[in-house]
């Protein structure tokens, strides 16, 4: 069954920011998500730490994988959605920044990323967002 593809703002002003070889493998990303967030070619992950970050996973793309999609399933059974895409930095503009910003969380913290990685849909989907998330992080429908 093929998903319907949520994005924030914030994920589609940085999807037009992934250039080259990169775009390609970014839209390829973005075509199985549609088409199954839990396809093992994705490679996914849980994200570490306490909820929400344990209800989102994380995939790598790019040269070097540099590049990362953090996303959700839901808020419907049949949705997926996008929160941001970017860069795996230590920096401020890091992704996992940007998303506790965009979630009004706390960054994680350094512990958090001691523990094991999971991958997305092991031992059944992580718990989907919910329509209060969604609207807090103004998802919407994919344009086009």
């Amino acid at each position: 069954m093929s998903r319907i593809l949520l994005t924030t703002p914030r994920a589609a002003a940085d999807r037009v920011r992934v250039t080259g070889a990169d775009r390609r493998l970014l839209e390829g990303a973005l075509a199985l998500l549609r088409k199954d967030p839990c396809d093992k070619r994705l490679r996914s992950f849980r994200l570490r730490g306490d909820p929400p970050w344990a209800h989102l996973c994380r995939l790598a793309f790019g040269h070097e994988r540099a590049w990362r999609i953090v996303y959700a399933l839901g808020p419907q059974y049949d949705q997926v959605t996008v929160i941001a895409i970017g860069r795996h930095t230590e920096t401020a503009d890091g992704i996992y920044r940007i998303v506790a910003d965009l979630m009004g969380v706390p960054h994680a913290s350094a512990r958090d990323f001691d523990r094991a990685r999971e991958r997305c849909c092991a031992d059944g989907q992580p718990a989907r967002i919910t329509r209060g998330v969604a609207r807090q992080i103004r998802a919407s429908t994919e344009p086009g």
